[in-house]
């Protein structure tokens, strides 16, 4: 008995030890890769399924050892980039095809678009009464935005000229993070939001919605098409030394994606780290659905944005204007499509 028992705890060990060497040699396996998310925003809902492809093990699955870093102050995410000191970053489309007039500029190619909507919304204090529906109400109204120039602003005057609107039939006002309490105190009539900072303002009674830049139906009358806001973008003059880690990237996140259509936000949001919800769960949640409309069914980004994108940035950002720009340089959808063939 003595015998077969020892033989049996050797045989145990043995097999222990076995699945130990194998999860070292498939660690081993993994490619390292560093992405960085812009603004502090890995724990924002539009960054969601950054998060997710760890959280499943969709990037393990795709062959890769991926490190989650946010751009936090003091650090500039494309300069990283560009030294090679992070292999990816999730941050705004606009910028990438802006930088396209920019010589000096760090160039980025879109490999997954998490959003091809703005993802914001457009809150109208709850002291107006009576106000015309749509963006007409902004006439004569101050418009509470973080920064002048800065891509909220930019959707402010986009919405503003659907409605015939010029930049001087209101009053735009730069006030960085005070935007829900110009709202809260009446120093702005209308104020540009995404995530939980929206619903607080709503749930307070502050505000409500007044322009949806969330759902495809009610924004591509507002900018006739698809305006693409997150995605995640690599440097293409490192990326055909990268060119199987960004495809494998890439795979994962689309994976996500699809992982995201068939499971809905609640479930999402079950998966994301609890720390993500800032002490409150249910707000996280909620937050996480209003952005879920934005989501992309696969990361591709769709034929026409890219061009629709720099004809609407052209209106309001005049280095655009000059001939010779190719938005199409600016993204590529052949990683998806080699990680899915």
């Amino acid at each position: 008995m003595k015998a077969a028992a020892l033989s049996r705890r050797r045989l145990v060990a043995a097999a222990l030890a076995c699945h130990a060497a194998g999860l070292a040699r498939a660690t081993a396996a993994l490619v390292p890769l560093t992405l960085m998310v812009k603004a502090d925003g890995l724990d924002k809902p539009h960054y969601a399924p950054i998060t997710l492809a760890k959280a499943l093990g969709f990037y393990t699955l795709a062959g890769l050892d991926v490190r989650l870093v946010n751009e936090v102050e003091g650090v500039n995410a494309d300069a990283e980039l560009a030294a090679g000191r992070v292999q990816a970053v999730a941050g705004f489309y606009d910028k990438l095809i802006t930088d396209l007039a920019r010589p000096d500029a760090p160039r980025g190619l879109n490999i997954a678009t998490l959003a091809d909507t703005p993802g914001y919304v457009l809150l109208a204090s709850t002291r107006l009464a009576d106000l015309p529906p749509g963006p007409a109400a902004l006439r004569g109204r101050r418009v509470a935005v973080t920064g002048l120039g800065k891509i909220a602003h930019l959707l402010v005057n986009q919405v503003a000229a659907t409605a015939g609107l010029a930049t001087n039939d209101f009053q735009a006002l730069a006030l960085g993070g005070r935007v829900a309490a110009a709202l809260a105190s009446g120093e702005a009539d209308f104020g540009i939001f995404w995530g939980q900072e929206a619903l607080k303002a709503v749930d307070a009674g502050h505000a409500r919605i007044h322009c949806d830049l969330i759902s495809r139906d009610a924004t591509l009358p507002l900018f006739g098409g698809l305006f693409a806001s997150t995605c995640v973008y690599v440097d293409p003059v490192r990326q055909p030394t990268d060119a199987e880690a960004v495809r494998r990237l890439a795979g994962a996140l689309s994976r996500t994606l699809a992982w995201m259509q068939a499971n809905g936000p609640v479930e999402a949001a079950n998966r994301l780290p609890a720390n993500y919800a800032r002490g409150d769960a249910e707000l996280h949640r909620r937050a996480l659905a209003l952005a879920w409309p934005s989501f992309t069914a696969d990361g591709r980004l769709q034929p026409g944005t890219a061009e629709n994108m720099l004809r609407v940035l052209s209106a309001w950002r005049p280095e655009l204007r000059r001939s010779g720009l190719d938005p199409a340089s600016s993204f590529s959808n052949r990683f998806i499509d080699r990680a899915q063939g």
